[in-house]
């Protein structure tokens, strides 16, 4: 029985919701996400192995297990670090960001004049960030006295 919501059915947008979580996390932790799979992939291997023995001694039912459950465990597992960590920023741009706001605030500029700083900020970030085959590397400390 497939529920259909909006025109597309449930699980084809579960497909895609999920799809687009795994490349989020390959795109942030490739190395855990791809261990996540691989453990998964195995521990449902060492299960399914071990059913007979572990139904004599826990009362639950492996079987009904599938093997998106235990890549879903392993991949949760392994990202769980990237889960709870929040993105830290340079407290340098912190610092210009907060004096930016703080000038607009006190009125020594104004909201149109914010906003061109705030974009030279953000140009000038994005100038200073190297993309290699391993991944994002900052060229150099960000500074920003472009009048």
């Amino acid at each position: 029985m497939k529920l259909k919501v909006g025109g597309l059915s449930l699980n084809y947008d579960l497909t895609l919701l999920l799809r687009k979580v795994f490349d989020v996390l390959l795109v942030k932790n490739p190395i855990g996400t791809g261990l996540g799979v691989l453990l998964g992939i195995a521990l449902q291997g060492l299960v399914g192995l071990f059913t007979p023995t572990l139904k004599t001694i826990l009362y639950l039912d492996f079987s009904r297990l599938t093997y998106l459950h235990y890549i879903s465990f392993s991949v949760f597992s392994f990202n769980i670090k990237t889960f709870l960590s929040k993105d830290k920023v340079d407290p340098s741009i912190e610092r210009i960001f907060d004096f930016i706001k703080e000038s607009e605030k006190d009125g020594k500029i104004d909201k149109e004049t914010a906003h061109k700083y705030y974009n030279q900020l953000c140009s000038e970030i994005v100038s200073r960030v190297v993309i290699e085959s391993d991944g994002f590397n900052e060229k150099a400390d960000v500074d920003v006295n472009n009048g």
